[in-house]
C-alpha cells in the first residue's frame, strides 16, 4: 500500500541520518596547553586540565617545559644534546593523531632534517609519518597519523643529536576510535529503526499456488 510503503521510506531515511550522525558526532580531543602554568616543568606522565585521558612523557630523563606567552603556550622536549623525545599515551584506542610543531632552528637542523610521527598498538610500531623540516623556527608546521589504530605515539626531530633542538608542539588533536556514547545510543536507534520497518513489510508470495484443471 502507498501509505506503508511512504512510512518505511521515511523510517528508513530517519535511520540513514541516525547512522550518519552518529559516525559524524566523534570529535577529536584537543590539548592546546593554555591551561598550564607558563614556564613550569611537568613530571613525567603529566596531563592537562584539558584532558586527562593523554598523558605526555620525555623520552629520555624529564625534561618537558612550558614555553611560548600567556595567551599561546606549547610543550618543549627539552635535550641535553640527547636524543630525546615526546612520548603521547592515550587511555583509548585512537584513529587519528595532528599536531602543530616548530622551533626548527637554522643551526640547530640540517636540510632535509625531518620530523618524526611514530604510532603504537600496545608497544608495538603500526605506523610512522615524516614532515621536513621547513628551518625557520616559527610554529607553522603540522604532522598527523591516521593509516591505523593506535594508543601511544612518539614525536621527534630526526636531526643530529649533538645540534640539542628542542622539539616544541602544540595543538595536539586525538580521534578516538570508538563513538562517544551519545552516538553509539544514537546508532542503536538508527538500528532499531532498521529492524522495526523490516519486520513490518508486507510478507509476499506466501498465499496458496494457483491451481489450474
Amino acid at each position: 500500500m502507498p501509505n506503508h510503503r511512504l512510512r518505511t521510506t521515511l523510517l528508513l531515511s530517519l535511520a540513514l541520518a541516525t547512522a550518519v550522525a552518529a559516525q559524524a558526532s566523534a570529535a577529536p580531543i584537543l590539548v592546546t596547553f593554555d591551561s598550564e602554568v607558563l614556564f613550569s616543568n611537568p613530571p613525567n606522565g603529566f596531563s592537562t586540565a584539558e584532558s586527562s585521558e593523554i598523558t605526555f612523557s620525555d623520552t629520555l630523563g624529564s625534561e618537558l617545559f612550558l614555553v611560548g606567552d600567556a595567551g599561546n603556550k606549547a610543550l618543549a622536549v627539552l635535550t641535553d644534546n640527547d636524543d630525546s623525545a615526546l612520548f603521547m599515551q592515550f587511555n583509548f584506542l585512537a584513529s587519528e593523531l595532528n599536531l602543530d610543531f616548530g622551533n626548527d632552528k637554522p643551526g640547530f637542523a640540517n636540510v632535509g632534517d625531518s620530523a618524526v610521527l611514530t604510532a603504537f598498538l600496545d608497544g608495538t610500531q603500526v605506523g610512522q609519518v615524516s614532515v621536513p623540516l621547513n628551518l625557520n623556527t616559527v610554529m607553522d608546521q603540522n604532522i598527523s597519523f591516521d593509516a591505523a589504530l593506535f594508543n601511544s605515539a612518539i614525536f621527534k626531530y630526526d636531526v643530529d643529536p649533538a645540534l640539542g633542538l628542542t622539539e616544541v608542539v602544540d595543538n595536539v588533536a586525538v580521534t578516538s576510535a570508538a563513538p562517544e556514547p551519545h552516538a553509539a545510543v544514537l546508532f542503536a536507534v538508527g538500528a532499531w529503526v532498521v529492524g522495526r520497518a523490516c519486520a513490518r513489510r508486507p510478507r509476499t508470495g506466501t498465499g496458496a499456488p494457483n491451481e489450474h484443471a
